[in-house]
């Protein structure tokens, strides 16, 4: 029983776990706020206060609210101490959106999947976030897709798919509907998914990566953007455009390395033992 479930862990880890997170600032952790309830804040505020988060708003808004170590809103945040708070208001040409800065550009043609938690906080009819790309961190850009939010108070998981129309350094944002609700918002992600105009030929060890198992330093047969993760998924080191990386200082076990190209494409899942 545990031989079967350590081998279901490493092929769950091997083939999604390793997976980059394009987003920078995916739970609005990295901030200049205090602890507290920061209310209905200008865009202005929103985009100084959160690293690589650009606040943009329509006609007459309230504000994005954001809370740091509080339960002022929305229960507090999903994980970390931060997040965001943002509302769908009556009214012709009310929104608030946002941006998100990204690691490696979105690629037309390729396709995503994202996941977010959120947390309905005054649920009223059919609601939905509506995520965009755009090459402008203050414009919502092309439509990706709508994802329908439930009604429930707690934070929730919610995921798509989408395959970008358009290439964009941002994604973004905002509210479908117009319906006097608020949601909170924590813990975004997108990554390329494993089969996003790959072929599955590039997942069969067609690049060299030696040696393997290792003691110190690993070599590649080309310069590749490195991902090294351990088996819970927790990322060991970050690499852009290198033939090699060292281990040397990391535990014994096994790990997981994902390849990708300057375009953000994954090329290659290779396990790795470190000796």
């Amino acid at each position: 029983m545990k031989k079967t479930l350590l081998i279901t862990v490493i092929a769950i880890m091997s083939n999604s776990a390793i997976a980059q997170n394009l987003i920078l600032n995916p739970g609005f952790e990295i901030n200049a706020l205090a602890t507290g309830c920061y209310t209905n804040e200008p865009a202005s505020f929103v985009t100084s206060s959160l690293s690589n988060i650009t606040a943009f708003y329509g006609g007459t808004t309230d504000g994005i609210d954001i809370g740091v170590s509080s339960l002022c809103y929305a229960g507090g945040a999903n994980s970390g101490t931060t997040h965001i708070v943002m509302a769908g208001l009556s009214g012709p040409s009310m929104f608030e959106s946002i941006s998100f800065g990204l690691s490696t550009p979105i690629v037309a043609g390729q396709t995503y999947d994202l996941t977010f938690y959120a947390a309905n906080s005054n649920p009223v009819a059919a609601e939905s976030l509506s995520v965009g790309i755009s090459n402008i961190a203050n414009n919502f850009g092309s439509l990706a897709v709508n994802v329908p939010l439930g009604s429930t108070v707690a934070y929730t998981l919610y995921s798509a798919s989408f395959t970008a129309s358009i290439g964009g350094n941002y994604l973004t944002i905002e509210p479908t509907t117009n319906g006097d609700f608020w949601f909170g918002l924590d813990d975004f992600s997108l990554v390329l998914s494993p089969t996003s105009g790959t072929p599955e030929e590039s997942f069969t060890n067609n690049i060299s990566v030696y040696p393997n198992p290792t003691t110190e330093t690993v070599y590649l047969s080309n310069n590749y953007n490195v991902l090294l993760t351990d088996i819970t998924g927790k990322i060991i080191l970050e690499k852009q455009n290198t033939n090699s990386f060292d281990v040397t200082n990391q535990p014994t076990g096994l790990y997981f390395l994902l390849l990708s190209n300057t375009k953000g494409q994954v090329v290659q899942r290779t396990k790795i033992t470190k000796k």
